[in-house]
């Protein structure tokens, strides 16, 4: 019977090598690699990973952008979870992949937002970006989407990585931009001196308008 530490010990290092694997595929990306993209493929492929390789890079670089390189990180992540046995049941890595295609997402669109040039956007941040962004900016805005996205990308990397340290500095620093913006907005609110008003606000007395004088002709001394 083998052990279940044992199992798990086995499971982290597959996980590990599937990071590194991922890793050195993205890094390596050619768009010739594949006929599907280019009428001469290269051969042999410049992929380290080769067909496989090629064509996992394909769907992450062509689907996310360079926020594919965020699956090697979370693979790492999990590595060390998975050694220090730290990890829950199947119900874990269900929440945990919804989170971690949300976390994929919500950077695709930020790394799309850098660029306003159409191929540009979908280079940067892949089809899920470029169609986030392109809807984003309509009815959103530029800064809306960002914050949009912002806001998904950190909560999800909180339910990926199980960090709870993180949620409170948030919280932290959201209530000190409160406290900083309803301190700007007492200081408007606050009048001015009486003496830099009176100077300031024109007199009644500036308004009144005499009605002209009439000069009557002055007679002449013959």
């Amino acid at each position: 019977m083998i052990p279940p530490n044992l199992t798990t010990r086995l499971s982290s290092l597959f996980v590990g090598a599937t990071g590194l694997f991922l890793l050195l595929a993205l890094a390596s990306y050619h768009p010739a690699d594949l006929s599907v993209l280019s009428s001469e493929p290269n051969s042999p492929l410049h992929n380290i990973g080769g067909v496989m390789g090629a064509w996992l890079a394909f769907l992450g670089r062509g689907g996310f952008g360079w926020a594919s390189f965020v699956v090697p990180l979370l693979c790492g992540l999990w590595t060390v979870r998975l050694w220090r046995q730290d990890l829950g049941s199947g119900s874990w890595w269900i929440a945990r992949t919804v989170a971690g295609l949300c976390l994929l997402g919500a950077l695709s669109a930020l790394a799309a937002l850098i660029s306003s040039d159409p191929q540009m956007e979908a280079e940067l941040g892949g089809a899920i970006g470029y169609l986030f962004v392109r809807g984003g900016r309509y009815y959103l805005g530029a800064v809306g989407t960002a914050l949009l996205a912002g806001c998904i990308a950190c909560l999800s990397w909180c339910l990926v990585a199980d960090q709870t340290a993180f949620p409170r500095r948030i919280l932290q620093v959201v209530k000190r931009l409160g406290q900083l913006m309803a301190k700007i907005v007492q200081f408007r609110h606050v009048s001015l001196p009486e003496s830099v008003t009176s100077s300031t606000t024109p007199s009644r007395a500036s308004y009144d308008v005499s009605p002209p004088q009439s000069q009557e002709p002055s007679e002449t001394l013959v």
